[in-house]
């Protein structure tokens, strides 16, 4: 009976060990919120920062009309095309069919190379925490306040705070506007326990 028992534990455990590296390996390529999946959807191999394959930049970013053709086939609709503001720049403003299903999209274009120069997201109709973000883009590279930098992504997430996971996200900008700033990210703490630490970190920006 011990051996029948001794048996039995072993192979449960065996058992027990095997599903549970099954249900982690499975986890790791679930996106946290089905929203987030234009980071990744499109985007192997594509130049950064991508939103459902469409790539932003003042020299390679994607041709509006093609852009535009993505985000119908990703479920979204086109609500409104701006007319020229910040100096001739235009924007073409998506919501999802859906409501409530993905962030609103907004691209930023220049009517002379009909090239996207910005992608912006508003989530704040979604119940995102800034944790799901950096849960799919790993740890950012700069933090200050209420914003997350990622210099290689050339992606700004503004949040509630910075101060802890769940807070909400709100929008995301691709690429900033004012490219990189705020502090080395160091992780969740306060920004005065930073400037302690780091007093370089916290010299006035710009």
């Amino acid at each position: 009976m011990p051996r029948f028992l001794l048996a039995l534990t072993l192979t449960l455990t065996a058992l027990t060990f095997a599903l549970a590296l099954t249900a982690r390996a499975w986890g790791e390529t679930q996106l946290p919120h089905p929203a987030l999946r234009g980071f990744v959807e499109g985007c192997e191999g594509k130049p950064q920062p991508c939103w459902y394959g469409i790539s932003a930049g003042w020299d390679d970013g994607d041709i509006v009309d093609a852009a535009e053709d993505r985000l119908i086939e990703h479920g979204y609709i086109l609500v409104d095309d701006l007319p020229p503001i910040e100096g001739n720049k235009r924007f073409r403003v998506f919501h999802p069919r859906v409501v409530g299903t993905a962030c609103d999209v907004e691209l930023a274009y220049w009517p002379e190379t009909e090239r996207v120069n910005r992608i912006n997201l508003d989530c704040r109709n979604l119940n995102l925490r800034g944790g799901d973000l950096l849960a799919t883009l790993g740890s950012p590279d700069r933090a200050r306040y209420t914003y997350f930098s990622y210099e290689n992504r050339s992606i700004m997430l503004y949040v509630g705070s910075i101060l802890n996971l769940y807070t909400s996200l709100e929008r995301i900008q691709m690429p900033p506007v004012n490219g990189p700033s705020g502090f080395p990210w160091r992780g969740l703490m306060p920004e005065w326990k930073h400037c302690q630490i780091w007093p370089e970190s916290c010299l006035p920006e710009g």
